[in-house]
């Protein structure tokens, strides 16, 4: 069809003297462009088709290794997720906010949530009344500042009780830099009652 508009363009400009001297367009004429036309429209058709495929099968493996990608961290955070919930002890991540990024079970028992994933994304003030949160928060800091482990020996309400907990906490490095602090606490108040 563009091919026959061409060719039907260039006889009514030549007609009218826009397009110049005057060519006689003959039917072999006519259809030697039609076919170049064809030829033309063919092999770019087909290139393009080679490129889609091309892409279109670069997509299927990128898509392919981002399955296989997701799929191994779903099972790396299942496994962390079991060796969080298997300590017989509190145990939590934050970052440098003081975020709570995972705990575990009897983290959340302790502090009277129904379950880790409620924490995540919360802080020492909004799970502990505000004198608490504000000592965590003192003792975090020092952690960050040292960039040192801070074991020590504290009483901790636990579900309505105060118990004494053996509690340390940790800087999370990466590239030098603390980025987070990870922590545990374990109940010794029959330890200490002996």
């Amino acid at each position: 069809f563009a091919s026959a508009a061409a060719v039907v363009l260039l006889a009514a400009g030549q007609e009218t003297g826009l397009t110049g001297a005057r060519i006689p367009v003959s039917l072999a004429m006519a259809t030697v462009v039609q076919v170049m036309v064809l030829i033309l429209g063919t092999v770019l058709t087909l290139y393009l088709l080679a490129l889609f495929r091309a892409r279109y099968a670069e997509e299927r493996r990128l898509n392919g290794e981002i399955k296989l990608h997701l799929e191994a961290v779903e099972r790396r955070e299942s496994f962390q997720r079991a060796l969080l919930n298997n300590f017989p002890f509190m145990v939590w991540l934050k970052d440098e906010q003081g975020r709570y990024l995972a705990v575990n079970q009897a983290f959340a028992t302790g502090f009277g949530w129904p379950s880790a994933e409620t924490l995540l994304g919360k802080t020492d003030l909004d799970i502990a009344a505000s004198n608490l949160a504000a000592e965590y928060r003192a003792d975090e800091l020092t952690v960050f500042t040292s960039s040192a482990s801070k074991p020590i020996e504290e009483l901790i309400e636990m579900g309505g009780w105060w118990r004494w907990c053996e509690t340390s906490k940790s800087p999370v490095l990466a590239n030098g830099k603390v980025i987070g602090m990870v922590g545990y606490a374990r109940d010794i108040t029959d330890r200490k009652a002996e």
